[in-house]
C-alpha cells in the first residue's frame, strides 16, 4: 500500500510541475472547447486572490483517482499561500504518512543538534563549501522560513548567489529597485517566499533562475549546466546557495540509476555542494518539540537517507514576521470567510497598483474573525478578497513613527 501511494505521489507531482511550466511558458488561449483543470490553473496564474483560485479548484470535478490526486496538490498548493486556512492541515494528510517513535526518531532524540545552534553547525560546515544546496517541498512554507534565517549568515560567509528552481523569470528582480511579482514563478507567489526573495536581494544576493523549462534534454543535467554557467564560469570566485525541489539535491542515484542535479554537478564540475535535504525527515516535526532538529546523514542506518549531507526536521513557526512592531488589530466585518492582504506601500505606488504583487503577508479570516498583526515599521496597504476575489476592503496602514515604537 505504501509502495502504491508512493509511486501516485511522484507520479502525480510530476504531472503538476509539467503543468506548472506549461502555465508560464504557453499562451492562453482564445477559445476553449472543453474546460480543464489547467484552465482553472491558468485563469489565476498571475493572481493573488488565493482563496479564489482554491475555490474554483475546489470546485472543479475529478472523476477518477490521478485527477483528484493532482486537485489535491493544487489546492494544497494554494491553501499554503494564505496563513491560517483551514483545509491546509486536511489536505497535507493525502501526502504525508504520520511518523512512528521508530529508530529514527531515536537516533534524532539523542544525536540530532537542536534549536539556534542548528544555524552554527550548518555555517560552520558552510565555511569550506563553495556551494549550498537545501531543498524544500514546494507547498511546506516552514522550508523556505529557515532559508530565511539562515542567509544572513551565509551572505556574510561570501556567499553572493542565490539560485531559485521556483524562479521562471529574474532580471527584473536584479534591478536596483527589484522586488519579486506574481510573474516571476508559479511558486513564489506565496507570502514567505516572497519575503525571502526580498531579504535575499536587501542583503546583496544576486537571483538567478536556472530550472530547464524551456529547454529539451535531461532536466537534472541542465539544471546543473544552467547553473554553472551562471555562476563558477563567470566568477572563479564565485560562492553559490541553491534552493531546490525535493530531489534535485541528493547526491546518490535512484535505485532505477537516475542521477539528480546535485551528483551531476558534483561528477560534471568536480565542486562538492553542501547539501541539506528538509523534506525526508518533514514528518517528524510532528514528534520533535524543538523548532529545529539537525543530523548528518552518516548518522542514520538507511541508505535511503544518505543522499544529502545533512538531514533537517524543521517545526519552524511561518507567522513570527516581526517579534517587536506594530500590533494592529483587525476584525473582520464580514459574514463570509476572506483573504486579509498586507502590501508593502512601496510596492503598491512603484507599481501603481497591487494586482501583480506578492503580498507580505496573507491571512485566512472567517466570517467576523479577528487577528492581531505583528508588523515591522513600514507602510503597507491593507487589502481584504471576498472569495470570489473581489476588493471588499482597500486601507492605508502608515509606517510606524520612531516616538511610537515600543
Amino acid at each position: 500500500m505504501v509502495k502504491k501511494f508512493c509511486f501516485v505521489f511522484r507520479s502525480c507531482r510530476g504531472v503538476l510541475v509539467l503543468l506548472v511550466l506549461l502555465l508560464f511558458t504557453l499562451p492562453a488561449r482564445t477559445q476553449v472547447d472543453r474546460r480543464t483543470l489547467f484552465d482553472v490553473l491558468k485563469e489565476y496564474r498571475y493572481s493573488n486572490r488565493y482563496l479564489a483560485a482554491y475555490r474554483a479548484l475546489d470546485a472543479f470535478p475529478a472523476p477518477d483517482q490521478q485527477s483528484r490526486w493532482m486537485k489535491w496538490q493544487l489546492e494544497l498548493t494554494y491553501a499554503s499561500f494564505v496563513t491560517d486556512f483551514p483545509a491546509y492541515d486536511s489536505l497535507l494528510v493525502h501526502f504525508q504518512r504520520p511518523p512512528s517513535r521508530d529508530s529514527v526518531f531515536q537516533i534524532l532524540e539523542s544525536q540530532a543538534v537542536r534549536g539556534p545552534e542548528v544555524y552554527q553547525r550548518l555555517l560552520s560546515a558552510a565555511r569550506s563549501s563553495r556551494m549550498v544546496m537545501i531543498n524544500e517541498n514546494h507547498f511546506v512554507p516552514r522550508h523556505r522560513r529557515f532559508l530565511s534565517r539562515l542567509l544572513p549568515g551565509l551572505r556574510r560567509l561570501g556567499f553572493r548567489y542565490l539560485a531559485v528552481e521556483a524562479l521562471f523569470s529574474d532580471t527584473l528582480l536584479n534591478q536596483p529597485d527589484g522586488f519579486p511579482t506574481v510573474e516571476n514563478g508559479f511558486y513564489v507567489k506565496e507570502p514567505g517566499f516572497g519575503r525571502l526573495l526580498r531579504l535575499a536581494r536587501k542583503l546583496g544576493f544576486v537571483l538567478l533562475k536556472y530550472d530547464a523549462h524551456d529547454q529539451k534534454g535531461d532536466r537534472e543535467r541542465l539544471q546543473a549546466e544552467n547553473l554553472f554557467r551562471q555562476t563558477f564560469q563567470v566568477d572563479s570566485t564565485a560562492r553559490v546557495v541553491v534552493l531546490a525541489g525535493i530531489a534535485h539535491i541528493f547526491e546518490q542515484p535512484t535505485a532505477a540509476g537516475k542521477k539528480w542535479m546535485a551528483q551531476i554537478f558534483r561528477e560534471t564540475y568536480g565542486i562538492d555542494p553542501l547539501t541539506v535535504d528538509q523534506t525526508s525527515l518533514d514528518p517528524y516535526h510532528m514528534l520533535l518539540n524543538d523548532s529545529l532538529a539537525l543530523v548528518r546523514s552518516t548518522e542514520l542506518p538507511s541508505s535511503r537517507l544518505k543522499r544529502a549531507d545533512f538531514l533537517l526536521v524543521n517545526h519552524l513557526p511561518v507567522n513570527d514576521l516581526a517579534s517587536t512592531g506594530r500590533r494592529v488589530p483587525f476584525t473582520s466585518p464580514f459574514n463570509e470567510p476572506v483573504q486579509l492582504n498586507l502590501f508593502l506601500k512601496q510596492e503598491v505606488e512603484r507599481m501603481g497598483g497591487f494586482d501583480r504583487l506578492i503580498p507580505f503577508q496573507a491571512v485566512y479570516l472567517p466570517p467576523g474573525a479577528s487577528v492581531e498583526l505583528t508588523l515591522p515599521p513600514q507602510a503597507f496597504q491593507l487589502v481584504v478578497y471576498d472569495a470570489t476575489g473581489k476588493v471588499r476592503l482597500n486601507r492605508e496602514l502608515l509606517a510606524q513613527r520612531e516616538a511610537d515604537a515600543p
